[in-house]
């Protein structure tokens, strides 16, 4: 084959033809590839101006170009230059012509920086030129903009000039935010402007951008909501909440309540379940998700990886497995109070030091936000309870002598960790799995960020299901911190945490009752 492209060199009618065989002698190492590069080059050359595509032509002078400086044509890669010069020009100024495809690849070479020491300071101004004039031609189509900024910077030696690319480039998806009649689109370009900005230091367009994020009201978004309806069999919800009023009086009703299952469920059946729901999502395998926080404002975008879409997935069955939980364990507590009305702040604190024998400040806090649930001080439960579940945990952690405090440096002082570092240290120290989940879902970013978004005043009204949510969690927490005044070491802190549902021998009727109602519920089960 190679001395059959050898024979047919320089004896086909047209340069093209004549360019692709010397081209081909030329990448198969036949003959003397100098030669041949040198062929190919004023074959690629002579192509030019005839009745070939304006992109076949570009190819063909990129090639060219490519060809004589890997060889060291001088003297070819001058008239390459020139020649691509000539054709970018005529393209990027006919009203009629212009294609991207045609003048980038020709843009791309041409803005190659010179090689050589002597030739590190020049530049040609009318390949500077050339790239303003295609800036201002393509400056509507956002994308086309940034491969034209990158090439500027690429091509400048002067910080004025990069200065200036920035600043068009940011502007370009500006514009496109202005020129959107979708504040959904016009949200999206903003983002894009933000994060653009800040990564290339323009910080009066990042204010800009942001300052109009802020303007977009969440009720003016194109939401399209896709409503899914969960029906709970009425006699399954009753026969749960006849548990809790069935008891003889409040005591044994709230140690049933702290008894409960994690609220998110169990880990390895959401993961099951995710997987089931991917396998026939080919959109959420294809593209992106952009998750918007309770603020409006897009908070975080989920690669579209398998092992990124999965997780936030499993974080979907979770959240919906704790808002269906959270209203079961608010109506609970409803049905504990209107049955046994609501005990006393003294023998709320008394039963749970007795009966836990947990830490005596957060027991207080928990007593506490019982009851300001019960008097239906909804808000007032939740911010308490939601700052002592990062107290609970960082106490858990001192009992076991695990290093958090973190020293001053220079003027950063001193001071503990934040809640997701301390919940991954604790999750190492052997936390539960399941529970883990919960608390992570719930109040960190990677699910509701329900502790910062409630700190820092976004969340104006708190549900019920989600303050019986943040009074679970501090239960579960406190009754595992023993009472600092008790003996204890770090390896009972660890078993405790392994199993944090706190377990007391149960009577044989009791038994009996318990696996009745587990075969029931198994019963009433809907059959996947």
């Amino acid at each position: 084959m190679r001395q059959l492209w050898a024979l047919l060199a320089g004896r086909a009618a047209h340069p093209v033809a004549n360019a692709q065989i010397f081209d081909l002698l030329f990448c198969a190492r036949y003959g003397n590839g100098r030669d041949n590069a040198e062929q190919a080059v004023r074959a690629y050359l002579a192509s030019i101006g005839g009745s070939f595509r304006p992109l076949d032509q570009a190819t063909g002078l990129v090639r060219a170009w490519t060809l004589s400086r890997r060889v060291g044509l001088v003297q070819l890669e001058t008239e390459a230059v020139e020649a691509m010069k000539t054709m970018a020009l005529e393209e990027v100024s006919d009203p009629e012509g212009g294609k991207a495809g045609v003048v980038l690849p020709l843009l791309t070479a041409l803005a190659q920086p010179p090689r050589g020491p002597s030739q590190a300071s020049a530049r040609d101004a009318s390949v500077e030129g050339l790239l303003d004039t295609a800036l201002a031609r393509y400056s509507s189509q956002a994308f086309l903009v940034s491969q034209i900024t990158y090439l500027i910077r690429l091509y400048a030696i002067d910080d004025q000039r990069k200065e200036l690319a920035n600043r068009a480039e940011v502007q370009a998806r500006l514009d496109a935010a202005d020129g959107s009649s979708s504040q959904m689109v016009r949200m999206s370009f903003l983002t894009e402007a933000a994060a653009l900005a800040r990564r290339l230091g323009v910080s009066d367009l990042e204010a800009h951008a942001v300052s109009a994020m802020q303007a977009i009201r969440p009720e003016e978004m194109e939401w399209i909501r896709h409503p899914f309806p969960i029906e709970l069999p009425t006699g399954r919800i009753e026969g749960r909440l006849r548990a809790f009023d069935g008891q003889p009086d409040w005591r044994p009703a709230i140690f049933l309540w702290l008894d409960t299952e994690p609220p998110t469920g169990r880990y390895s059946e959401n993961e099951r379940a995710a997987r089931d729901t991917m396998s026939v999502s080919i959109l959420q395998q294809m593209m992106p998700t952009v998750v918007f926080g309770g603020h409006g404002l897009p908070q975080n975008t989920v690669p579209a990886s398998d092992a990124e879409q999965l997780n936030r997935e499993i974080v979907q069955m979770e959240t919906i497995h704790a808002t269906i939980e959270g209203g079961l364990l608010a109506s609970a507590l409803e049905r504990i109070s209107r049955v046994f009305g609501i005990p006393s702040q003294d023998d709320l604190e008394i039963f749970l030091l007795e009966e836990y024998r947990c830490d005596p400040w957060l027991g207080r806090a928990l007593a506490t936000a019982f009851r300001l649930f019960w008097m239906g001080e909804l808000d007032a439960a939740a911010h308490l309870a939601v700052p002592k579940i990062e107290a609970a945990v960082r106490n858990l952690l001192l009992l076991i002598n695990e290093p958090l405090y973190r020293v001053e440096e220079g003027n950063k002082p001193g001071q503990f960790p934040a809640l997701d570092f301390l919940l991954k240290t604790l999750t190492k120290e052997g936390l539960d799995h399941d529970w883990e989940r919960f608390l992570g879902t719930f109040l960190l970013s990677r699910g509701n960020n329900y502790r910062n978004m409630l700190a820092h005043g976004f969340i104006h009204k708190v549900s019920r299901a989600d303050a019986a949510l943040a009074l679970r969690a501090l239960g579960m927490l406190t009754l595992i911190t023993p009472n600092t005044a008790s003996e204890h070491d770090a390896e009972t802190v660890r078993r405790t945490l392994v199993q944090p549902i706190p377990r007391r021998p149960r009577s044989h009727p009791r038994r009996l009752a318990d696996a009745f109602r587990a075969a029931l519920w198994e019963y009433q089960r809907p059959s996947r």
